[in-house]
């Protein structure tokens, strides 16, 4: 079921994506059809750490029991949720491919005083991983 208001265009998904609570509600909603569920154990008995922004399983059997929503996902990287799913929107909704440059011109991305990482080569990252998991999934 596609929500009425999802964005359209490149400008709605950055205001969109830029409240984090529906951010994580959009990404949970996509990522776990039937309710969330622990991505080491599968159990469904988790509880919710909502300052964390993350869930915790109620099964302490294994060793991480702490999960975001990026947690065993091509999104499991310091890039923010809401950059990443700006990226993919981008990139999904582009007819002729997305470039790594736009992507950090519409992220808005710099490079933190002290990072070993270029903005450009976060982009070209998130652009990357985004591209091979619609190809491995066959969406393209």
């Amino acid at each position: 079921m596609v929500n009425v208001n999802e964005p359209k265009t490149l400008e709605e998904a950055i205001v969109y994506f830029s409240n984090l609570d529906h951010t994580l509600a959009y990404a949970a909603s996509r990522r776990w059809l039937h309710g969330i569920a622990c991505p080491a154990c599968g159990s469904k008995e988790v509880r919710s750490l909502a300052k964390q922004r993350r869930w915790e399983c109620k099964y302490g059997d294994h060793l991480k029991k702490q999960f975001s929503v990026k947690v065993g996902t091509v999104m499991d990287s310091p890039i923010g949720l809401d950059k990443w799913l700006i990226a993919m929107w981008a990139v999904a909704n582009s007819k002729n491919g997305v470039s790594s440059y736009k992507i950090k011109r519409d992220l808005g991305r710099r490079k933190p005083h002290g990072s070993c990482c270029s903005a450009y080569v976060k982009a070209w990252a998130a652009t990357r991983r985004t591209t091979l998991s619609l190809v491995e999934f066959r969406i393209f």
